[in-house]
């Protein structure tokens, strides 16, 4: 059984005590935020470009990951990026501050 097989995955739920709810796909009214992620990263990402090889669409799924989460902030987020955010439930458990990303520019969403 690999780390990231569906029975590990259902032991690991099963474990932390956590119950699924299995949902249909591409329905907004059920799970809203997934889907809208799914489109942002459609919009924003795939759509921009064709990818010859596994290799180049893994190197700019990194870059969108990471310009999505430190330099593409979210008006959902009140002006945040989501690593600003998550830092913001981070620092009442961690009184240092967490790694801040090498560019710091912010792209408008």
């Amino acid at each position: 059984m690999g780390r990231n097989s569906p029975l590990a995955f259902a032991l690991a739920v099963q474990e932390a005590g956590i119950h699924l709810r299995h949902i249909k796909p591409r329905r907004p009214e059920q799970n809203g935020k997934v889907e809208r992620s799914h489109r942002i990263d459609e919009e924003e990402c795939w759509r921009r470009a064709t990818f010859d090889a596994f290799t180049s669409a893994a190197q700019a799924l990194r870059a969108w990951e990471h310009r999505y989460n430190y330099d593409r902030f979210s008006m959902t987020l009140q002006g945040l990026t989501p690593a600003e955010k998550l830092a913001t439930f981070l620092s009442p458990l961690n009184p240092s501050p967490p790694p801040t990303p090498c560019t710091n520019t912010r792209a408008a969403a």
